[in-house]
């Protein structure tokens, strides 16, 4: 009290005052003190001041100067330990007072004693002082768990963080989308996240609140650990950004499903914890800004979305390509995908369907071709393929009769009209191809022109953007012309070669006649008979009128002669009836259904049309097709072929017979029996590979190929000049045995 405290002043300056007389020759000698600071108390006589903190007191010690040393022991009996604590003398006064200033250290609660100018001033309470640590904050706990709150903190910072930037960034929209055709893993994840994240103001205000506290707590706890000063502003601020914000986020941003699902229950606990604040806030947020919307893309954002991501989702470029056409074709219009008038395959009302005119819109490929009435503008009606089932080419069936009959209607549409209403049009069956029209303004009024055609394959084809191509398309139809007619594309390349419809055609016709049925002549060798120089040709009887003259009366033929377009007069007997005959018309067939007895013509057959194509094949030439058919080779044991199966020659066996066409020595025509041979040659080769398949010794390629040409090409010098070369480039593989030998010779 102050009482107290006036009455130790008191006692302590008489105290002084006397002790002054009997140290004026002995020195200071301390009689009391009195601490100057703040939060000193005094216990049991004896004060207790702040340890590490500087302090203030004032000595009542007689004989005192500015020249006095005040010191501090923790020795109770002399001054001669250790000491510390040296004070500073601030002001003397009358050798009785002084103010000092000094800092005392902490030692665990243990007394203090004082020393001035090295004599121990004793152990009494007027010379003694304690010590004690001051409260602050973060000092109620151990240095060890600071450090460990550290690091607590620090993960819950890179959380909150990671999760703000990871679950806010997957919309509901996407959430959805995973849970339903994500992996099962992912579909268990986000089932997990939707019932939070649907309630993504409250998740947010959360997460952003317990960043916030846990951010502050954590600078607090690195300032105790750190002290204050630089290095605590560096080590928290790197901390923080470092652990509590890169790395999580960046963890966080491609794995948010894996680390949300697995901290689902903290995320519900901060939740509750922060409920009190966030709550309220998040229903702020949803009456002001409404309810979240997932993320929407435009068309043409999710195309751009596609094409990017191609590569990481495993989209080949046809299903990009599908992709893209099935979100732009809506965009275009009929005028951008048309075929243009000029390209489209047209007919005039006014032909006659013969065989030229039916055979150049079989060539064509189309199953629906406009008609047209004088310019191509003028479009009257459509042609459907199947019109045309019970039309006979000889008849010559004007097509105007064909469109009156059936009456096909025609469907126009504008060239501005959109590819999603073309398609809706198409999709109700009325039907597959439409004429495009454009409006012109003539004399003030609108007038429509027709400019194209466009069909539901121009439509699809604009989806999968590419070509939906058969084998009658072209590549490029707006800027390739339609090819020419069969005939003159044939005559261009120096060789009478016709497609595989034709040929169908004429190896059905010529398998339906008793002499070329497949159990006279192979399939394959039929082919092959047909494939050779010189049996299809076409005679022009404008140009050679001598060549269209095929048989003579009285004269010996040994050719057969199949009509496969054009037109000839047949002139019979002494009477000379004549008749005329077109396409498929046989002629000579006795020349080769007789062939020990010479044939001499009783009529005579002349082209009568401009041109005419017709097959023409010799006696020798189909002796000897008849007798490769019979060395035809059979099934081969072992190999799965079954009994009398038809087994197309081989590649091998195909180069030969196109060696045969050409070796000649430059003629213009095969020398007698050179198409023959290549037909033996052929299948004397694919008899070879059949007994190598039975793993029997052959001859090489060469030495058969020479035995066949020394035996039928004995006349013709370079072929028996290939044959020695091919020979001796290609040596014996193996030698003789006597059932090879048979074989071998039986096949020679």
């Amino acid at each position: 009290s102050n009482r107290t405290l006036s009455c130790i002043m008191a006692s302590s300056t008489l105290l002084c005052v006397v002790a002054a007389v009997l140290c004026r020759v002995a020195g200071a000698s301390l009689t009391a003190y009195y601490p100057l600071t703040a939060g000193s108390s005094l216990t049991n006589g004896i004060w207790t001041v702040p340890a590490n903190t500087p302090i203030q007191l004032l000595l009542f010690a007689p004989g005192i100067t500015t020249a006095t040393t005040v010191t501090f022991t923790l020795s109770s009996t002399s001054c001669e330990g250790d000491r510390h604590g040296e004070a500073t003398i601030i002001s003397a006064s009358n050798n009785m007072t002084a103010t000092v200033s000094t800092s005392l250290p902490y030692f665990n609660g243990k007394l203090q004693y004082m020393c001035i100018d090295d004599s121990f001033q004793g152990n009494k309470p007027w010379a003694t002082i304690g010590t004690y640590l001051p409260q602050e904050s973060g000092e109620d706990f151990p240095l060890s768990v600071e450090i460990f709150l550290i690091f607590v903190l620090l993960a819950l910072s890179g959380l909150f963080s990671g999760l703000n930037l990871g679950l806010m960034s997957l919309d509901t929209t996407e959430l959805k989308i995973v849970s339903e055709v994500g992996s099962e893993d992912e579909q268990r994840y986000a089932r997990a996240i939707m019932p939070l994240r649907m309630r993504g103001n409250m998740l947010l205000c959360t997460v952003l609140l317990g960043n916030v506290i846990v951010n502050s707590a954590l600078t607090v706890f690195l300032d105790d650990v750190l002290g204050s000063g630089v290095f605590a502003v560096l080590g928290s601020s790197l901390s923080i950004v470092i652990f509590g914000e890169i790395f999580p986020q960046a963890l966080c941003t491609r794995h948010a499903l894996w680390v949300g699902a697995h901290t689902i229950w903290l995320m519900k606990f901060f939740m509750l914890l922060t409920a009190p604040v966030s709550y309220p806030v998040s229903i702020v947020l949803d009456r002001l800004l409404g309810e979240e919307i997932g993320a929407v893309y435009q068309r043409k954002q999710l195309l751009k979305l596609i094409q990017l991501t191609k590569e990481n989702i495993g989209l080949g470029q046809n299903e990009v390509d599908i992709i893209t056409g099935a979100l732009t074709f809506r965009e275009k219009v009929t005028g951008q995908i048309m075929t243009k008038l000029d390209d489209v395959f047209m007919l005039d009302v006014n032909v006659v369907l013969d065989y030229r005119t039916i055979l150049n819109i079989t060539q064509a490929g189309h199953s629906r071709i406009p008609v047209f009435r004088e310019n191509r503008q003028s479009i009257i009606g459509m042609l459907f393929m199947r019109d045309l089932c019970f039309v006979d080419p000889d008849d010559q069936t004007p097509l105007d009769a064909i469109i009156k009959h059936y009456r096909h209607p025609l469907k126009f549409v504008s060239d501005d009209t959109k590819l999603d209403l073309l398609l809706e049009f198409f999709r109700q069956g009325r039907t597959h191809i439409c004429v495009v029209t454009h409006t012109e303004t003539v004399d003030g009024l609108p007038h429509q022109v027709v400019v194209g055609i466009v069909t539901l394959e121009d439509v699809l084809e604009e989806i999968i953007q590419a070509e939906i191509l058969d084998e009658n398309d072209l590549s490029d139809r707006n800027k390739t012309p339609l090819l020419p007619f069969l005939i003159a594309s044939a005559q261009s390349q120096g060789a009478h070669r016709f497609n595989e419809q034709f040929m169908t055609a004429t190896l059905t016709y010529l398998a339906s006649l008793p002499l070329f049925q497949p159990t006279v002549i192979h399939p394959s060798v039929l082919r092959l008979l047909i494939q050779q120089v010189g049996v299809v040709r076409e005679v022009n009887s404008t140009n050679t009128p001598n060549d269209s003259i095929l048989y003579r009366i009285g004269q010996e033929s040994n050719i057969f002669t199949l009509i496969l377009d054009g037109h000839v007069r047949v002139q019979v007997g002494r009477d000379q009836f004549t008749f005329e005959s077109g396409p498929f018309t046989t002629l000579g067939m006795a020349v080769l259904s007789n062939p020990n007895t010479p044939f001499v013509s009783d009529f005579t057959a002349t082209v009568i049309s401009d041109t005419a194509l017709i097959v023409q094949i010799s006696r020798s030439l189909y002796l000897r097709s008849v007798r490769a058919s019979k060395r035809r080779p059979g099934p081969v044991p072992g190999h799965g072929q079954e009994e009398g199966k038809i087994v197309p020659l081989s590649t091998s066996s195909m180069e030969l017979v196109q060696r045969g066409q050409t070796d000649t020595d430059g003629q213009t025509s095969p020398p007698a029996g050179a198409q023959e041979t290549a037909v033996d040659l052929a299948f004397a080769e694919e008899r070879r590979n059949s007994l190598a398949g039975m793993g029997k010794p052959i001859l090489s390629s060469a030495s058969l190929e020479a035995e066949l040409r020394r035996d039928s090409f004995s006349n013709s010098p370079g072929l028996r000049q290939e044959a020695r070369l091919m020979a001796a480039a290609e040596p014996e593989q193996v030698e003789w045995d006597g059932e090879a030998h048979n074989e071998h010779a039986r096949l020679l």
